[in-house]
């Protein structure tokens, strides 16, 4: 499954490295996704990561991905249309 053409909104993301190292093992649930962004929901609130800043595990639909963000750094209705 290529995983980058999926919706990723709703799914948990945790940060397993980072250019930033405070955001380091930052984790929660995307809420909202930009062409250079995601927003994270976490337990202590709402936080923003630069896509291309962060190397990211997402869990879709119950299975484990490891996603380098600089792979998809594009707008989601342009990413999730890529076949």
């Amino acid at each position: 499954m290529n995983i980058i053409t999926k919706e990723l909104i709703g799914s948990q993301l945790k940060v397993v490295d980072s250019k930033n190292k405070a955001n380091m093992s930052i984790e929660g649930k995307i809420v909202d996704e930009t062409k250079y962004t995601f927003v994270i929901e976490t337990k202590k609130g709402k936080k923003v990561l630069m896509k291309k800043n962060i190397v990211a595990e997402i869990c879709y639909k119950g299975k484990k991905y490891t996603i380098n963000g600089e792979k998809i750094t594009k707008r989601p209705h342009e990413r999730i249309s890529i076949r």
